[in-house]
C-alpha cells in the first residue's frame, strides 16, 4: 500500500509542479514590482528636497529588482527540493504567510483551477515538513480529525473523548481509535478552526497530521505556521462538513514514513 502511495503521489508532485511555478512566479512579479515601483516613486518625489535620492533611485531600484530575482531563484530551488536550501530563511513558511491569498487571487483571475492550486500549496507544505521530521517521538504526534468525519447519526459523541466510540465501523472513527491503539498517538476531534488551535497550543504537539477539506486544511496550515503541519485531504461523498470520510491507509503510510 506504502508503494502505490508513493506512486501516486510522485504522479502528482509531477503534475503540480508547473502550476505551482507558475503561481510562484506571477505572484513574486507582482509583490516585488509593486515594492520596487513604490520606492522608486518615493525617492523621486523627494528628489526635490534631496537631490542625492534621484540620483540613486536607479541603482536602488536595480538592486530591488535583483535582490527580487534571486529571491525567485531560492525559491524555485527549495519547490524543486522539497526543502530548506537556506538556514534560517524558511520558505515554507514565506510561502505559506505571504504568497498564497495572491496566488489563490492569480489563479482565480487567469482562469486556473483554484482547488488543484490550493491541493498544491498543501502538498508543497507536505514536502517540506516531511523532509524535515526525522525520528519524530510517538507520543507528541497528534492527529486532527474534523467532526464531520463522524456519522452524523450516531449518538456517541466523540469530539469530547474519542474513546467513547463504539468501534461499529459504520464511519471511519473507529479506524483511528484502532490505530491509534496500534502506533499510540493521541487523536483529537475538533468542532472548529478556535477548538483546534485550543488544542495545539495546549499538547504543543512535534507533529500534526490534519485531516479536513482543502479551505480548512490551508487556513488551518496558515495560522500554525510554528508548527509541522501534514494535510490530509478528506473525501465528501455526501457534500461538504457531512458524513466525510478518508483512506486510513494514506494517513497510516506517512506514520510509516515518520517513524
Amino acid at each position: 500500500m506504502v508503494n502505490s502511495l508513493d506512486k501516486k503521489e510522485d504522479i502528482a508532485r509531477f503534475y503540480n509542479l508547473p502550476l505551482l511555478l507558475l503561481l510562484l512566479y506571477i505572484s513574486v512579479g507582482l509583490l516585488w514590482g509593486a515594492v520596487c515601483a513604490a520606492v522608486f516613486t518615493a525617492m523621486k518625489a523627494l528628489a526635490s528636497f534631496m537631490p542625492i535620492l534621484g540620483e540613486r533611485a536607479s541603482l536602488v531600484f536595480i538592486t530591488l529588482v535583483g535582490l527580487g530575482v534571486l529571491f525567485t531563484i531560492i525559491m524555485t530551488l527549495s519547490i524543486l527540493l522539497r526543502r530548506e536550501i537556506i538556514p534560517f530563511v524558511s520558505v515554507r513558511k514565506l510561502w505559506m504567510k505571504y504568497l498564497v491569498k495572491v496566488s489563490q487571487s492569480v489563479s482565480k483571475r487567469v482562469f486556473l483551477d483554484s482547488d488543484k492550486a490550493v491541493r498544491s500549496f498543501i502538498h508543497l507544505n507536505n514536502e517540506f515538513v516531511m523532509n524535515e521530521i526525522k525520528g519524530c517521538n510517538k507520543d507528541k504526534i497528534l492527529i486532527l480529525l474534523p467532526h464531520c468525519i463522524q456519522l452524523n447519526s450516531c449518538a456517541f459523541r466523540i469530539t469530547s473523548d474519542i474513546k467513547n466510540c463504539r468501534k461499529c465501523n459504520e464511519c471511519m472513527v473507529s479506524s483511528f481509535v484502532s490505530m491509534s491503539e496500534k502506533f499510540g498517538f493521541e487523536v483529537y476531534v475538533s468542532t472548529g478552526g478556535t477548538m483546534a488551535r485550543m488544542a495545539l497550543e495546549e499538547r504543543r504537539p512535534d507533529l500534526i497530521l490534519a485531516v479536513a477539506c482543502e479551505r480548512d486544511l490551508l487556513s488551518g496550515i496558515r495560522d500554525t505556521l510554528a508548527l509541522p503541519v501534514i494535510g490530509i485531504l478528506n473525501e465528501q461523498p455526501n457534500g461538504p462538513c457531512y458524513n466525510t470520510t478518508v483512506d486510513p491507509a494514506a494517513v497510516e503510510a506517512v506514520l510509516k514514513k515518520v517513524f
